[in-house]
Order: structure tokens, then C-alpha cells, then sequence
């Protein structure tokens, strides 16, 4: 939860209530209402990273995909949710794949990646005479290609 609290300190507590109809949903807990109320009514933010996070550690030793990663944040938040999604995705031993068209949000990637600089990589798809080619840029040449405005779109 420290993590996550660190992105949504409001949200005190999240759990899983199951509603009529078998329906389990996520509930949090925050001070400024009386009681605990579905983690999309307190943000969408908060509920799509703690769909992300419980994905990751629900696929240990997998794969995790993730289309638009942006989609839904707070842009000064993703450093930290990029922060997250790695320390989850390691400590279950998982790989994330996450595509985004948005240069803030590699930008983000590339801050929260300076510590673990090899742990991320950009993986760009060109096309060339009917092919399709993937370059990847691993650790420093991560941060070097968006220096350099490789194109991300």
C-alpha cells in the first residue's frame, strides 16, 4: 500500500467487497467520507493502477500488457506510477510491456528508470519497404533517444 499511498495519500485503505449479484469490486477508504466507496467514484487514476498492480502480481512470472499506459493519470504522477509498476513487476517476476503514443509519459519512464536504468527499454516500430523493424533502446540509449526526440508516434 506504500507505494500506492505515496501516488493517492487520501486513500487511507483499499479492499475487494463483494456487492449483490456476486459482483466484487474495489472499495477505498478515504477521511473525508463517512464510508468506503468504489475506488472509481475516489479516481480513475487510482483505480486503474490498483487494476495494474493486482494484475502484475495476479501474472507472476509472466507477461503484462498494457495498451496507453497514460490514459487516466495525472501526468506529474506517472514518475512515481512508473516507480510502482517496476517494483511490482519485480517482485513478482513479471514483464510489463506498456505502449503510449505520449512523449510526457516516456519522459516519466525515463526519470523513474535512472535508478534502474537497465530494467526499462523503448522498443520503436518502423516500417521499411513492407517490413516491419524494431529498434530498442536499452538503459542510457533510453534516456539518449528521447533526448535526440526519436519519434514515439
Amino acid at each position: 500500500m506504500t507505494l500506492f499511498q505515496e501516488i493517492y495519500p487520501e486513500i487511507k485503505s483499499l479492499s475487494v467487497e463483494v456487492i449483490p449479484g456476486n459482483v466484487s469490486l474495489l472499495y477505498g477508504e478515504v477521511e473525508y467520507l463517512p464510508e468506503k466507496v468504489p475506488l472509481t467514484v475516489i479516481s480513475d487514476g487510482a483505480y486503474r493502477l490498483a487494476s495494474y498492480l493486482l494484475g502484475i502480481a495476479d501474472t507472476e512470472c509472466g507477461v503484462v500488457l498494457i495498451d496507453e499506459i497514460e490514459n487516466g493519470f495525472y501526468y506529474k504522477h506517472m514518475p512515481a506510477i512508473w516507480r510502482a509498476l517496476l517494483a511490482f513487476a519485480e517482485k513478482y517476476d513479471a514483464q510489463l510491456f506498456a505502449s503510449t503514443h505520449s512523449e510526457d509519459c516516456l519522459e516519466a519512464a525515463a526519470e523513474a528508470a535512472k535508478d534502474s536504468e537497465y530494467a526499462y527499454s523503448l522498443l520503436r516500430v518502423e516500417r521499411r519497404d513492407r517490413e516491419s523493424l524494431i529498434k530498442q533502446f536499452a538503459g542510457r540509449t533510453f534516456r539518449n533517444a528521447l533526448n535526440q526526440q526519436v519519434e514515439v508516434r
